[in-house]
């Protein structure tokens, strides 16, 4: 049932960002209505730049680990993150 659906996801909540977004995957998953629409490009993190198109303003409700529930209007796009190199690490180079 649209807006109904209950899934299992990993959030980063940047109070610092200027806008929210939600993968166009985990946005069909749940079901989640649209609130309005907006044309713009993008940049995702890793720095790359997604042509403009037409997106959703979507609201979804989150409820965390402790029970609070919040209520989030976010853009949905299709990739919020480009693929991140790898590089290696020394444990001594780990500090406390």
């Amino acid at each position: 049932v649209p807006g109904k659906a209950r899934v299992r996801m990993r959030a980063l909540f940047d109070s610092g960002s200027e806008e929210t977004y939600i993968s166009a995957r985990l946005r069909r998953a749940i079901g989640a209505p649209t609130v309005e629409t907006e044309r713009f490009g993008s940049e995702v993190f890793g720095g790359r730049k997604l042509p403009e198109r037409v997106h959703d303003r979507v609201c979804l409700r989150v409820r965390s680990w402790d029970g609070k529930l919040f209520e989030i209007n976010a853009w949905e796009i299709e990739q919020i993150c480009s693929r991140l190199s790898s590089a290696p690490l020394a444990m001594e180079d780990v500090r406390p």
